[in-house]
């Protein structure tokens, strides 16, 4: 999008601009790299980095937004969850969506900072309200939620769901960055 669509490149060229000084690296960098000098592998482990991952997630978000709206696509609401709160409250008015950048940088940075003894995890699954360890959305039958424990207890419980195909997705989850593992059962 951002070679292919002169509005989203303004949109995040400018909130790349609003992080200046506030990052190691321009934001633009961790998104670009030089791939002629092989920064590609090295960009790829620094966006691993919470202090990395939250503001870059915030200004994509951010930047496709107002490129929707700029389609005429306008939101009749906007909600979030967790770093997408801060987006939400860019794109709905309540932030700009400089400050809500700044803020998804400053995040960021404060979860690095904490000393959290080893990572967690994070699964996808599908449950009924009584089956208990999840949290479900409510509603009836089975409905997605999302469970997160140490890795030790999560493999537990997706052992103990009898193959039944509820785990629907596993992500390695650090602090404030997840990453995806389409799950593979056997």
């Amino acid at each position: 999008m951002y070679d292919r669509f002169e509005t989203f490149r303004a949109r995040l060229d400018a909130l790349a601009k609003s992080l200046d000084g506030k990052l190691p690296q321009p934001l633009l960098s961790y998104l670009y790299p030089q791939s002629a000098n092989g920064e590609l592998k090295a960009a790829e482990e620094r966006l691993q980095a919470t202090e990395i991952c939250q503001p870059v997630m915030a200004a994509l978000g951010l930047a496709l937004a107002q490129f929707l709206k700029e389609l005429g696509i306008e939101p009749v609401a906007c909600t979030g969850h967790s770093l997408g709160e801060f987006v939400a409250a860019g794109v709905g008015g309540i932030l700009t969506p400089e400050e809500a950048l700044r803020f998804a940088a400053e995040r960021g940075r404060l979860m690095a900072a904490l000393k959290l003894p080893g990572s967690g995890a994070m699964a996808a699954v599908r449950a009924r309200p009584e089956e208990g360890r999840a949290v479900p959305q409510a509603g009836r039958g089975p409905s997605p939620t999302a469970t997160t424990r140490s890795r030790r207890y999560l493999r537990h419980d997706e052992r103990g769901r009898g193959g039944d195909g509820a785990l629907q997705e596993r992500a390695s989850a650090r602090a404030g960055c997840a990453s995806r593992t389409p799950s593979t059962r056997s």
